[in-house]
């Protein structure tokens, strides 16, 4: 049940009514953004909901049941606050929404809550941006438990993994950039694929704090899977990890941890297991 007020209530029950979404988004830096859906600017609380960036919830609904209910917002990148880079570089997943339905023609009636909870993955295509926003059921929809698997399971250098990272761990600075994907360092002295399913991330310069999965390593040059949103530029500084394929062999031969190793290498697959008696 919402608790709304009496001029709301009365308002809702006019037959024209001057309603408009209000979105208060709080980023995990602590940054506050207001949107509306409105055609001018709504302020509303202390905060301005600006009005560039409009975007547009799908039907707000709620259940008495434990499903989640998810409302997914799209809007344009009209918006300063919105950037594509910004979103690619994943500095608006996560973030905490409050949804709001106000009467633009008199805030005083208060607001209507409609939905509160955690955007998902933002998606930027060039003009326009798309994310889920997450209600509080989404936390009961995660799976519990563990799964056989033929890998390990653990996540390298996690505490079931018990490795520490910083022995995996070289520092250094961009001598050369082909692209945001891919860039070289000539002090870098490892045989190639050293660094084949690490990560990488930028101590300064404009991707400063952000990380990207390494591609391969080859002769100084490190390819990563996903480039990086802002530029990359000749003596940007960053630290480049080791990475692991998971299999029990490398487990054992190159960091010599099998006792910690959490997968069943020897489990039948599947066409193992349906496998009928040979002549």
């Amino acid at each position: 049940m919402k608790t709304i007020t009496t001029g709301m209530s009365a308002h809702l029950q006019e037959e024209l009514t001057t309603l408009a979404y209000l979105w208060k988004v709080t980023r995990t830096d602590g940054l506050v953004f207001g949107f509306t859906s409105h055609d001018k600017p709504i302020t509303y609380q202390g905060i301005t909901y600006e009005a560039t960036s409009g975007f547009v919830p799908t039907a707000v609904s709620t259940s008495g049941g434990l499903q989640v209910d998810d409302v997914e917002l799209e809007g344009m990148l009209s918006s300063n606050a919105i950037t594509q880079q910004d979103v690619i570089a994943g500095r608006w997943d996560r973030a905490e929404v409050i949804l709001y339905q106000v009467n633009y023609n008199d805030l005083t009636d208060g607001a209507v809550i409609l939905r509160r909870g955690w955007t998902g993955e933002f998606k930027a295509g060039k003009t326009s941006f798309i994310t889920e926003l997450r209600g509080l059921n989404q936390r009961l929809n995660q799976v519990i438990g563990k799964n056989f698997s033929p890998t390990c399971r653990a996540t390298f250098c996690d505490p079931k993994c018990t490795l520490d990272i910083n022995n995996f761990k070289v520092t250094g600075t961009v001598t050369s950039v082909i692209d945001k994907r891919t860039f070289g360092d000539t002090a870098r002295t490892e045989a190639d694929n050293y660094f084949a399913l690490g990560h990488v991330t930028f101590t300064s310069g404009a991707n400063t704090g952000i990380s990207r999965e390494v591609k391969s390593y080859a002769s100084d040059t490190i390819t990563c899977e996903l480039p990086f949103p802002y530029a990359i530029t000749v003596g940007d500084a960053y630290e480049l990890f080791r990475g692991c394929d998971k299999t029990v062999a490398t487990c054992r031969d190159t960091y010599t941890n099998l006792i910690n190793f959490r997968g069943e290498p020897y489990m039948p697959i599947a066409d193992q297991l349906i496998e009928g008696p040979d002549r």
